[in-house]
């Protein structure tokens, strides 16, 4: 692409507005990028959210083919942070400090123009040979959501990776981002039995009590040495009222972790206090009883020996086009290539262009960094998958 045609597609991608909840905003990006990812050559299919309950855009998936059916992922979203339903979205340019501004016009829409950008350099490059690998992008309608209903498909696509390369907005400073914390999100209920705080008290079963105990017990599991935390998000009951014994109660559960083994064992630990007999009534003994389950639930990618080595090439390759070094470090936020993680999978994140103010009306983009990370990435997947 020239410095037009590719400030021409942002401009395209970033004032169309795809909120993660205007799904048909959402779809019009993707049409967008299958459109020019079939003249390119990619085989594009589009997927419905496979849960019915969720509404959201279709899922993309782009495939070059390769002597090998194991892929490199590169793994973009359409979705923004931008609220409403209008069809458009702002975008302006500030050309004498070289950046771009608008909702989502890093995160992700810089990321999708540089990626188009790279494919086409990496096709032209191979000249009608096929990739030793195959190669695969994917562009997630949901991200900003957390991708409900698309965590199973993710984590079975990550099972055919042998590389997944996230294009996330680069850190500050431009910096990799080569381990990525996990989450588990639990929803915990408490069944116990209403009654009057005066004249039952002997009757009731104090649903609020025994899930406050409980998530004491399960507040010292955190352990920060190593980076294990537990927060409590919401607490509530089904009354709310100082004269009754209530008789439900919820309570939603944040946990992170950075690797796997410590997901498990704070999973077995979580348990261990929630299958604990609760108080007994005074009255008959009758005990609360408490159900569970896991609303959303993210893996971590861990910096593997392997990864390390993977970052540290690819941040040689954008040293030589940008004269600066990126470090390669942890974000503590999860991302769609955590859905795909799973132990002794490569992943690579913050791979897309630098800017600032994310999440943010003023989000900016800086837009030389569209076309290093560019060239970045196509020499990268050459290296990975192309073939002399």
């Amino acid at each position: 692409m020239t410095p037009a045609e590719r400030l021409a597609l942002l401009e395209e991608l970033t004032r169309t507005h795809s909120g993660s909840h205007h799904a048909a905003g959402v779809d019009r990006v993707q049409e967008l990028l299958a459109k020019r990812l079939r003249a390119i050559g990619l085989q594009v299919r589009l997927v419905p959210n496979p849960d019915p309950s969720v509404s959201s855009g279709s899922l993309l998936i782009a495939t070059l083919a390769g002597e090998s059916p194991r892929t490199v992922d590169l793994l973009t979203h359409a979705d923004t942070v931008e609220p409403g339903q209008g069809p458009d979205s702002a975008f302006q340019l500030d050309l004498t400090a070289g950046i771009a501004i608008g909702p989502g016009v890093m995160d992700d829409k810089a990321a999708q123009v540089m990626a188009l950008e790279a494919i086409q350099k990496l096709v032209d490059s191979l000249g009608g040979n096929r990739p030793a690998r195959t190669l695969r992008f994917i562009s997630s309608p949901s991200e900003e959501l957390g991708s409900p209903g698309f965590a199973p498909l993710l984590a079975q696509l990550g099972q055919e990776a042998d590389l997944v390369l996230g294009l996330e907005p680069a850190l500050d400073g431009g910096d990799l981002i080569e381990s990525r914390r996990g989450n588990r999100w639990y929803r915990i209920q408490v069944e116990g039995r209403e009654a009057h705080s005066g004249r039952g008290h002997r009757h009731g079963i104090n649903a609020a009590h025994e899930l406050v105990r409980k998530l004491a017990r399960i507040q010292e599991l955190g352990d920060t040495a190593n980076d294990v935390t537990v927060s409590v998000g919401s607490l509530r009951t089904r009354r709310d009222t100082y004269n009754v014994i209530p008789g439900q109660a919820e309570a939603k559960l944040d946990t992170r972790f950075s690797d796997f083994v410590h997901r498990d064992t704070l999973h077995g630990r979580i348990l261990q206090v929630l299958q604990e007999p609760g108080a007994p009534s005074p009255e008959d003994g009758a005990r609360p009883t408490v159900k569970w389950d896991i609303e959303d639930d993210c893996p971590p990618f861990q910096a593997e020996p392997a990864g390390r080595a993977l970052a540290d090439a690819y941040a040689t390759l954008v040293e030589r086009l940008e004269g600066q070094r990126p470090a390669a470090r942890r974000s503590g936020g999860s991302a769609d290539c955590c859905y795909m993680s799973r132990p002794g999978l490569l992943i690579l994140d913050g791979l897309g262009p630098s800017g600032g103010r994310m999440h943010s009306p003023d989000e900016y983009v800086n837009l030389a960094s569209i076309e290093t990370r560019a060239e970045a990435l196509h020499q990268f997947l050459w290296l990975q998958i192309g073939k002399p």
